[in-house]
């Protein structure tokens, strides 16, 4: 047994999370050039794929949030 893969999977994870966070990042930025070009529905489009990639991106949910707000209750 290598005592080191416990080690090797946690940066495996950190790794798989950053390149998740960048994708996500990158689908923000280009929902954000979509919102300001008054494309809202692609904007829409593009936040709710950030945020299937990294559910955590929080950016992209105040933009969602604000793009398209949930009925009042």
């Amino acid at each position: 047994n290598d005592p080191l893969i416990p080690e090797k999977i946690n940066s495996l994870r950190k790794k798989i999370a950053d390149t998740k966070f960048k994708k996500s990042e990158a689908l923000y930025v280009e929902a954000l050039q979509k919102s300001q070009e008054g494309e809202t529905g692609e904007a829409i489009q593009l936040c709710k794929q950030a945020l299937a990639i990294y559910p955590g991106h929080p950016q992209a949910q105040r933009m969602l949030d604000r793009l398209q707000p949930r009925p009042a209750q």
